[in-house]
């Protein structure tokens, strides 16, 4: 009889230890640190350029630490639904005047007061073209939606100067994806998505941008572990830079960001 029990117990259990991990939907909330943040502001009028780089001119400086989410929803093995969210925000104060140049609408003195809202949104398509065993290989395409919004400002008595711009439209993006489980409850990720890019807009929200070029790169390096199987942890490196000239009617406007930093974030399977 003991020896009965003893079968059934282990055979139990290596059916356990045999049944996949749950992996069909995967929710991620997190805190991304900011490391490194350096943004140009470039401004064009006709053949003459002016270039400004926003944290050391008007002082600026990043907020260290902001949200970060992301997940996917699996429709079968080779398929699935991605999206991430995280944001950037920095500001500044700074004193003396900031008169540029006579061609272009910016002309502040005083007290100048900036700041800069990045907020970045991802929506892709991914099909895993191999995933086997410890091994997952994958391409990718869908909308990569940066919105910068600028703002500048100064002010002297009652009069007050301002120069603010937004950008916001989606850009179509591709991209690869590698996952590998060093043991079933240790994986390292990697994501790469990127897009170069010229076209003619036309924005009901923003009728002076007429075309933009340009390019694109982001590049997340993850690992997570299980403690779990429906909760896990992850640390991971993120790279993203942002070179943009978006033509407009009065004046064209580019922006060169590139941001590094890291994220912890907590996930949860199903």
């Amino acid at each position: 009889m003991i020896k009965i029990l003893l079968s059934l117990t282990l055979l139990s259990l290596l059916l356990v230890a045999e049944e996949p991990l749950p992996d069909d939907l995967k929710l991620s909330l997190g805190t991304y640190i900011v490391a490194d943040h350096k943004t140009d502001l470039i401004v064009k009028n006709g053949g003459t350029a002016l270039s400004l780089d926003m944290q050391e001119i008007f002082s600026m400086k990043t907020k260290t630490a902001s949200i970060y989410f992301g997940g996917y929803y699996r429709f079968t093995d080779h398929h699935r639904m991605e999206v991430e969210y995280q944001g950037i925000s920095s500001s500044g104060k700074s004193s003396g005047g900031k008169d540029f140049n006579p061609n272009f609408p910016i002309n502040l003195t005083g007290e100048v007061s900036s700041s800069l809202d990045i907020k970045i949104l991802k929506i892709l398509y991914t099909y895993s073209f191999y995933h086997k065993d410890e091994v997952e290989l994958a391409v990718s395409i869908g909308l990569h939606r940066t919105a910068i919004d600028y703002d500048l400002g100064a002010s002297i008595g009652e009069s007050a100067t301002n120069f603010s711009i937004a950008i916001a439209p989606p850009i179509p993006v591709i991209g690869v994806r590698f996952a590998y489980d060093i043991y079933p409850e240790w994986n390292v990720l990697f994501y790469y998505d990127f897009i170069t890019l010229v076209a003619d807009l036309n924005l009901p929200d923003m009728p002076e941008v007429t075309g933009m070029s340009g390019f694109l790169t982001d590049a997340t390096l993850a690992t997570e572990y299980r403690f779990f199987d429906n909760l896990s942890a992850g640390l991971a490196l993120n790279v993203n830079r942002i070179n943009f000239i978006f033509k407009r009617t009065d004046v064209d406007v580019g922006i060169e960001n590139d941001v590094v930093g890291g994220t912890v974030y907590a996930s949860f399977r199903y």
